[in-house]
C-alpha cells in the first residue's frame, strides 16, 4: 500500500473501524464555520477506496502566529492534494488558548467540505478547557460527526491487571448496547457500529511471520 508522509501527518487508503469519540484562529485565518454541512456523508471515493488523513501532534498554539499559519497551509495543501474520505485529529491538537485555538482547527476542516473526527491526547486538557468543555464545543460543530463505537475488544490473557478482572474478557452485549443507545441519545446522527463477534473476526493471526501484510 502506497503512503505519503507529511510533516504532521500520516495519509493513506484504509476502511474505517476506529474507536473515536468523535469529535478564529491565528490571525491569518478566517473564522470558523458554526457547523458541519448537511452533504457531510462518509463514502468510498470513485475508485472503491476509503481514504483517511490523519494529523498528529499539531500543537496549536494561536499566539504563534507564523507556526500556526505553516501548519493551516501544510493541512490545506494536503486536504486539497489528497480529497480524503475522512481526516481524523489524533492527540495534542490544541494546546492554548482553547476557544480560539479549537475554532481554528475545525474551520480548517469545515471549510474544505472534508468530515473530520477527533480523539483526544495527553495535553489537549492542559489549557483552560477541560475534556469535557472541548466535547461541548465538538458537540456544536455537529452532531452529524460520525462515531465509530467498537466491539472488537480481545485482551490477551495474562497482560490485563488483576484488580481489573472485567479488563480481561471481550464486551458483554447488554454493556456494548448500552454504550449505543447513550450515543444515540445525546443525539449523534451518523453512528458505525460492530456485530459482537467482531472480536473475533478482526483478530491478527499473531502465528504468522508478517501479522499486518496481507
Amino acid at each position: 500500500m502506497q503512503r505519503k508522509s507529511y510533516s504532521i501527518l500520516f495519509t493513506a487508503p484504509a476502511v474505517l473501524f476506529m474507536a473515536l469519540f468523535i469529535f478564529s484562529a491565528c490571525k491569518l485565518i478566517r473564522p470558523a464555520a458554526d457547523r458541519q454541512p448537511e452533504s457531510f456523508n462518509l463514502r468510498f471515493n470513485d475508485g472503491g477506496k476509503f481514504k483517511i488523513s490523519q494529523f498528529t501532534d499539531i500543537h496549536w498554539e494561536n499566539d504563534s502566529v507564523e507556526k500556526c499559519a505553516s501548519t493551516a497551509r501544510l493541512i490545506r495543501h494536503v486536504l486539497k492534494e489528497e480529497h480524503p474520505s475522512l481526516a481524523v485529529l489524533t492527540g495534542d491538537i490544541v494546546i492554548q488558548p482553547s476557544a480560539e485555538g479549537w475554532k481554528a482547527v475545525t474551520a480548517l476542516f469545515t471549510e474544505a467540505g472534508i468530515p473530520f473526527a477527533v480523539v483526544m491526547g495527553n495535553h489537549d486538557d492542559e489549557a483552560e478547557w477541560s475534556r469535557d468543555r472541548i466535547f461541548d464545543f465538538l458537540e456544536t460543530v455537529d452532531r452529524r460527526i460520525h462515531i465509530s463505537l467498537m466491539s472488537q475488544y480481545h485482551p490477551f490473557p495474562g497482560n490485563c491487571d488483576p484488580e481489573y478482572p472485567e479488563l480481561n474478557r471481550t464486551l458483554r452485549t447488554d454493556e456494548y448496547q448500552r454504550v449505543v443507545e447513550y450515543a444515540r441519545n445525546l443525539g449523534f446522527k451518523n453512528l458505525m457500529v460492530q456485530e459482537m463477534e467482531s472480536h473475533i473476526s478482526f483478530l491478527p493471526d499473531f502465528d504468522r511471520d508478517d501479522v499486518f501484510n496481507g
